[in-house]
């Protein structure tokens, strides 16, 4: 379904910074006009994926400002990029690093789901392990002959 809605840009000494008066959460932001505005159409996807995934209010599409027009498709696999972590931000959420969640993945210990060329683990799979975190244990030793 095709969802268009109006866009606020404001220039400040950093670039431009996106937001949907109708999305409190969708903020967004870039060097040029150009990113900000790539920016705020992928901001858009996540915030619209989440809402209809939740069952939440989607907006009107009525006019509320001038200034930028933002029009996005909401695939099925938008929806499911939501409920999914890069590996560096699963890396992030666990305090481990990004090879250690590839390797938990890979074991089957956390979710992995790939869209394209890119890997991600699922946010449940994440806050599972964080509630039940392996207990402390040292390495064990290996016998050489």
């Amino acid at each position: 379904m095709r969802y268009v809605y109006d866009a606020v840009i404001e220039r400040d000494e950093d670039g431009y910074a996106v937001s949907f008066p109708q999305f409190p959460e969708a903020v967004t932001f870039g060097a040029t006009r150009e990113e900000a505005s790539r920016r705020a159409a992928e901001v858009l996807v996540l915030a619209l994926a989440e809402r209809i995934e939740e069952g939440g209010e989607i907006p009107s599409q009525e006019r509320v400002a001038e200034v930028l027009s933002v029009g996005v498709e909401v695939t099925g696999d938008d929806i499911d990029k939501s409920k999914c972590l890069t590996i560096d931000q699963a890396a992030q959420e666990l305090g481990v690093s990004a090879g250690r969640v590839s390797q938990l993945a890979s074991s089957g210990k956390l979710t992995a789901v790939t869209f394209g060329k890119r890997r991600m683990v699922t946010i449940a799979s994440v806050n599972e392990r964080k509630a039940n975190p392996p207990l402390p244990s040292r390495p064990r030793k290996v016998k050489t002959a």
